[in-house]
């Protein structure tokens, strides 16, 4: 039988590892499952800030080419 999980050992400092013990705790949830959901959110926030970025570039592009709105985007990449 193939197994879907793969087993990794990490060193934590001390304090971190003792506070993800108590949040395990707390929560009533495995250690695995709280670094699951920790390694979900890490993502969403790098996600997040690639967007961002994205977006900052967009607008200081448009604002380089005097580009005010869509309609002008279209017409400037057809040409």
């Amino acid at each position: 039988m193939n197994r879907k999980t793969k087993v990794i050992s990490i060193s934590l400092p001390e304090e971190m590892a003792d506070q993800l013990e108590n949040m395990s705790k707390i929560r009533g949830r495995t250690k695995t499952d709280l670094i699951k959901e920790m390694f979900k959110s890490y993502k969403e926030v790098i996600a997040e800030k690639e967007w961002s970025e994205l977006f900052k570039f967009g607008r200081e592009t448009a604002k380089n080419f005097r580009i005010k709105d869509e309609e002008e985007l279209y017409k400037f990449l057809k040409k």
